[in-house]
């Protein structure tokens, strides 16, 4: 990649490849491939590329080039419709090539940086830059609506025995090969399923009930309160209980009234949740129920302790780029440090206090310490930790998860992590600190989680609560009731456990702390076998502020259903909340529904931070697919994931399978005026004053110095997306521009201010298009002039100001993450109050959510463009339009495939785009 000499405000993009425009054909441009059906397949004939290898040495920048592998060449790509699952496998019928001494540019590298802009060099991946073994290969394979897709690269130049050779004539020949549809969206009109199965879903769902678990330790359901639920206690034998879809083993207590139902219940939560849920369902068998087990002392030495555990975290750092041992990318800190320069004082250690609170009283004895973090710096790391005055180092190197473990011979409530000076930078963060410490058995009335000791002892406990129950949990799904407990005097009892080379057991006792009474609720039914042509997921809450679209919807002719989310992680993620479950319910309508959907509508808001760690208090109605699919900041928001229905991961397939949107509305309010929005664009009146208009704006490529910017000249990518459009629409333009090599452009405007009011006039004018070509974040325009105010094209309240009414427009942004949603903020970003404006604004923002500049983009919006100026005038579908722009990149991008992960549709997915030329009308003059 090539780093930008600017400077940019609150983490604007730093990325930039250009690669928007082919440039105009030179003489050394190869010939495209001429491809012609067999029986069985298709014959390409191709006549290689030796021009374009000649023209290389001079332009090895040139945009033309494809990346295969580690290595840019000026290839030609062949997408073909394939046959079955077995493997495309070309056959070369004839080859002619001579011998090529040049030299071919090694593909770039994305340097991994945060959204603010910090580089991680050491995380970047390296790949070798060796030729082709073949003149043909297999450059990717994807599936749309069941139908499979490859692209073949046919490389000029490939190796050969070690040596490198030019193609001078290919023919090859690809059996159950086809050539694609001229419109590919024409696949989402499909009929029937095309998934060969379903993914399995929770039995439970509908006909069980949901225990809502938020504290660890013994949970108890009183008779009253399963009867409350409606739970049938005739033969309580008969309830099973289950997590994950995994049976669990309950203590039944008593009967009638006084029945009590115990089980187990683990730390909970996970990235998505705060909670757990647990299932409890009435079968025709017993369920699975705790055995009991003695663990009368028998002559073991008395150990004078036993050991707590717990983890300290502290989530208030996201990483996109590093996910942790727990995956879930969250971090207490960043410690990092580098040498003082010559001649200036050392540079302090770094330091982090975590402080802990064992609920037992502590005692001298040996303590484990185990910090777990992930590394950044390819580089040695040190970490020092203290605990009650003694300190203990690690050292590792390398990039990544890691752990280290310490052992001290006294615990204490404080550890300190100290990262010392060094001869060379060092930096990692820290995901937790786990401590496994010695105490005192005395509970003092309360109930008590704690661990034993390896080997077989005998332990005292002091002041037990009467008559509590001691578990054994080791096995968390199959917790063993421990009896024959020895009573010593009025308030101590032993007991004995273990085996000599045991490992060491994890108990629990029930008492105040650890044993909760959860909520349980019955699991309502949800039909999910009615099939639909369209689809809104949406949470209870968002479902009546719903209700008008649905019935615009519906009478449009579509078959609507509004899809409960909850009903979804219900069926497919256990009642937890999780993107994934989303995909699994598009996967099973993939495999099971005559009528295939569309598009899929997601509502509501969602964020990154569902747990609140940053005290923003964003919703999260429906969460965003979150993957590493951004080469520069790794993980983004990935919308198309949810409808990549084929294989077990949608990374696995670049294509999603049914148009997908969001409407992020943050409560009920906005929804519906967001929706009235919809209405009132898709009925009002046809006024070609702005619907025939297209509106571009672009960022500077030159600075007051006239020095260029790294990721391309912004106008002219924003003159080639102008030329997309057909005659008769209205283009207007406004390019900032300082440099003193200005063209004496209308359009172009050297002045900061001017810029920015001339930006907002033409918003607030009102068009039926608008695209924006430049550097952004996820809370502006460009970055203009730091002398100026303010110092942007658009910010992130200005669309509030917009007075265009109802004159809203598709945007495009063609730039960097002004799309991703799911930024933990207090405003949110600049598209969704694009979105959201309920009296301008847009209608519809198509964006990206992840890094790239200039990153795929003239692909993404000629396919864009030109389904929607081949489709019937205002038929086209918002969802259907970026499918085809995934498409055209897919099919014929020579780069950039994660920009297909990383855009972003935020509006209806099945809003037609009400923009059309202002065709002129002739009226002859007659005679009467």
């Amino acid at each position: 990649m090539k780093y930008i000499s600017r400077m940019f405000l609150i983490g604007v993009c730093l990325a930039g490849v250009a690669l928007v425009q082919l440039p105009a054909a030179r003489a050394g441009a190869p010939e495209p491939p001429q491809i012609t059906p067999l029986a069985g397949g298709v014959r390409v004939v191709w006549a290689g590329a030796a021009g374009a290898l000649r023209d290389l040495s001079q332009h090895p920048d040139s945009p033309a080039l494809a990346t295969i592998g580690g290595v840019r060449l000026p290839a030609q790509l062949v997408a073909l419709q394939i046959a079955g699952t077995g493997a495309v496998a070309p056959r070369i019928e004839q080859l002619a090539s001579e011998p090529w001494s040049g030299s071919v540019p090694a593909a770039e590298i994305a340097i991994p940086q945060l959204a603010g802009g910090d580089a991680r060099p050491g995380l970047a991946q390296h790949l070798p830059a060796t030729l082709p073994q073949s003149p043909v290969l297999l450059l990717r394979e994807a599936w749309l609506r069941g139908t499979r897709i490859a692209v073949l690269a046919l490389s000029p130049v490939f190796s050969q025995a070690g040596a490198a050779r030019a193609v001078t004539a290919l023919t090859f020949s690809v059996p159950g090969a086809s050539e694609l549809p001229a419109d590919i969206t024409s696949l989402l009109d499909a009929p029937g399923p095309f998934l060969p199965s379903a993914p399995p879903a929770n039995p439970a769902a509908g006909i069980g009930w949901k225990i809502h678990v938020t504290q660890p330790g013994i949970q108890r359901l009183s008779a009253a309160g399963l009867t409350a639920a409606g739970v049938p206690l005739g033969n309580p034998a008969l309830l099973h209980l289950y997590h994950n879809g995994a049976e669990l083993a309950i203590q039944q207590l008593g009967a009638g009234a006084s029945l009590e139902l115990r089980f187990y219940a683990g730390p909970p939560g996970d990235r998505w949740n705060s909670a757990d849920t647990y299932w409890l369902t009435l079968e025709s068998l017993p369920g699975q129920r705790m055995a009991p087990r003695s663990v009368a002392p028998a002559g073991a030495t008395l150990s004078p302790f036993a050991f707590e555990r717990g983890v300290w975290r502290n989530n208030t750092l996201y990483d996109s780029l590093l996910a942790g041992a727990d995956g879930d990318h969250w971090f207490a800190v960043d410690m990092r440090i580098a040498p003082a320069p010559p001649g200036q004082p050392p540079t302090p250690p770094v330091i982090t206090t975590a402080t802990i609170t064992p609920t037992l009283t502590m005692m001298a004895g040996p303590t484990s310490i185990t910090v777990a973090g992930s590394s950044y710096l390819d580089a040695d790391h040190t970490l020092q930790v203290t605990v009650a005055g003694s300190t203990g180092t690690a050292t590792w190197s390398g990039v990544g998860d890691w752990a280290q473990t310490l052992t001290f011979a006294q615990p204490a409530s404080t550890i300190v992590l100290t990262l010392p000076p060094a001869s060379s930078p060092d930096g990692y963060e820290i995901d937790n600190v786990a401590w496994e410490l010695p105490v005192v058995l005395d509970l003092k009335g309360r109930g008590a989680a704690f661990v034993g000791r390896a080997g077989s002892w005998r332990y005292q406990l002091a002041h037990a609560p009467a008559g509590a129950t001691l578990y054994d949990v080791t096995n968390p799904g199959a917790p063993q009731l421990l009896d024959g407990l020895l009573p010593i005097d009025a308030t101590n009892s032993q007991f004995e456990d273990g085996a000599d080379g045991a490992d060491a057991r994890r108990y629990v006792l029930a008492g105040t702390g650890t044993l909760f009474a959860p909520t349980i609720s019955r699991s309502q039914p949800f039909d999910f076998a009615t099939p639909a042509r369209v689809l809104y997921i949406v949470p209870a809450e968002l479902r009546a502020a719903l209700g008008p679209l649905l019935a615009r919807r519906q009478a449009q002719g579509y078959a609507v259903r509004a899809i409960d989310a909850q009903a979804i992680y219900d069926t497919w993620s256990y009642g937890q909340v999780s993107p994934l479950a989303i995909r699994d319910f598009l996967r099973y309508a993939a495999a099971t529904w005559a009528t295939q959907p569309a598009g899929v509508t997601l509502v509501g808001d969602g964020t990154s931070d569902p747990l609140n760690y940053t005290k923003r208090n964003n919703t999260n109605y429906i969460p965003p697919f979150l993957a590493n699919a951004d080469p520069w900041i790794g993980e983004t928001a990935c919308e198309s994931c949810f409808a990549r229905l084929q294989g077990a991961s949608p990374q696995l397939d670049a294509l999603p399978d049914l148009a997908v949107a969001r409407l992020p509305a943050r409560n009920p309010a906005e929804l519906s005026a967001l929706v009235s929005k919809i209405i009132t664009y898709e009925t009002s009146p046809l006024d070609l004053s702005w619907r025939s208009r297209a509106v571009f704006v672009a960022d500077n490529y030159r600075d007051e110095q006239n020095k260029a910017d790294g990721a391309g000249d912004f106008a002219a990518f924003a003159d080639a997306s102008a030329g997309l459009q057909p005659q008769n629409m209205q283009i207007l333009r406004l390019y900032y521009d300082p440099s003193p090599s200005m063209p004496p452009q209308p359009w172009r405007e050297r002045n900061a201010v001017t810029a920015y009011k001339r930006t907002l006039a033409l918003l607030s004018a009102g068009a039926g298009l608008v695209n924006y070509v430049g550097h952004a974040s996820q809370y502006q325009w460009a970055v203009t002039d730091y002398n100026k105010t303010p110092p942007y094209l658009l910010g992130q309240y200005d669309p509030d100001d917009l007075t265009n009414g109802a004159r809203q427009p598709i945007v495009l942004e063609m730039t960097c993450l002004t799309g991703a949603f799911q930024t933990p903020s207090y405003g949110g970003t600049i598209d969704e109050r694009l979105l959201l404006n309920p009296s301008g604004g847009a209608i519809g923002v198509w964006a990206p959510t992840g890094q790239g500049v200039a990153h795929g983009h003239d692909a993404l919006q000629r396919g864009f463009y030109t389904k929607l100026w081949d489709a019937p005038p205002l038929s086209a579908r918002l969802g259907e339009l970026a499918v085809a722009g995934y498409a055209e990149l897919y099919n014929k991008g020579l780069c950039c495939q994660d920009a297909i992960s990383t855009y972003a549709l935020l509006g209806d997915a099945m809003m037609p785009a009400r923009v059309i030329p202002a065709h002129r009308l002739y009226l002859p003059a007659t005679r009467r």
